[in-house]
């Protein structure tokens, strides 16, 4: 009776152990597309700063051309001004776009939360199951229970008949 019992229990930890491992493996399963459209997306959204600081310098330098001509009384030439003027339009374009893509990016992942619902609904049928499961085992231990008691009054009853 007692390796039934131990051999019963082994049973039972080896079933949680290989259930738990599966529900962490979908889980991973199921997050790891979401973090790798958040990491592409945050990756796309640092491009986009350093993209718009690259805009920011130059268009500092196309102003500080613009004031050159402006103080040189037309003198000095503006075409550098409007060359940076031109590239700098061009990097916040460009910034424009990462961080458009990168938004799509993590509104792509977070669209359906952040929460791996499969999972959580797994894990929940799971442990509904488990209770249903030792629900089950108590109701029939209590009966087989009450039938040994059952059994052992009329063994009782019947060795009293003998006397």
């Amino acid at each position: 009776m007692a390796d039934q019992i131990s051999d019963l229990l082994k049973n039972i930890t080896d079933d949680v152990k290989i259930i738990v491992k599966g529900e962490v493996d979908l889980a991973k399963a199921e997050l790891m597309p979401k973090a790798k459209n958040l990491g592409i997306g945050g990756g796309l959204f640092a491009a986009a700063g350093v993209m718009a600081m690259f805009a920011l310098t130059h268009l500092m330098t196309a102003a500080g051309f613009g004031l050159a001509v402006a103080y040189s009384g037309g003198t000095f030439s503006a075409g550098p001004a409007w060359g940076f003027l031109t590239i700098g339009g061009a990097f916040l374009i460009l910034a424009g776009v990462l961080a458009g893509i990168g938004f799509g990016r993590v509104k792509a992942a977070t669209r359906r939360g952040m929460l791996p619902a499969e999972t959580i609904d797994q894990a929940t049928t799971t442990v509904d199951g488990a209770r249903a499961a030792i629900t089950r085992g108590k109701a029939e231990a209590e009966a087989d229970a009450e039938a040994r008691k059952a059994a052992k009054s009329s063994e009782a009853w019947v060795g009293a008949d003998r006397i």
